[in-house]
């Protein structure tokens, strides 16, 4: 379902998450929102699995960006 909940909201993963990258790019566009393999000061959430990586969450940390897990990833939904 195509909604613009995530409008004007840029997003980047790290980590294992239960479905694929692709399928996640693919959920954000289709909801409005933009896709990012690399954390720049414009990504507005990372979203973290299992076993993250520790230069993006650093990088994260220092650019003031929204770390969520996939649970909350979700939840944006229900705004």
């Amino acid at each position: 379902m195509k909604t613009n909940k995530l409008a004007d909201q840029i997003f980047c993963i790290t980590g294992i998450l239960s479905i694929s990258r692709k399928e996640f790019k693919e959920i954000i566009e289709e909801n409005g929102g933009k896709f990012s393999n690399t954390i720049t000061k414009n990504v507005n959430y990372l979203i973290t699995g299992e076993n993250c990586g520790q230069v993006k969450l650093d990088k994260a940390a220092k650019c003031d960006i929204i770390c969520i897990d996939e649970d909350a990833f979700w939840d944006l939904f229900e705004l």
